[in-house]
């Protein structure tokens, strides 16, 4: 796993920029990372997530 340097000045996985800073952090590391602007993103939680996949059907397991 590649480790990007976040905005305290330390390296971390990438993951970790979103207990860090939310969203916003994750957006500006990967707009940094990749040099392309990120300028809408989503948040679900679990149930949102789960409302989500019955909406397209389900999955069965």
């Amino acid at each position: 796993m590649r480790r990007v340097r976040l905005e305290d000045g330390k390296f971390h996985k990438l993951n970790a920029a979103y207990s860090i800073g939310k969203a916003e952090l994750v957006c500006r590391t990967v707009s940094a990372l990749l040099g392309i602007e990120v300028p809408f993103y989503i948040t679900v939680d679990y149930a949102g997530f789960e409302q989500l996949i019955d909406q397209f059907g389900g999955v069965t397991l």
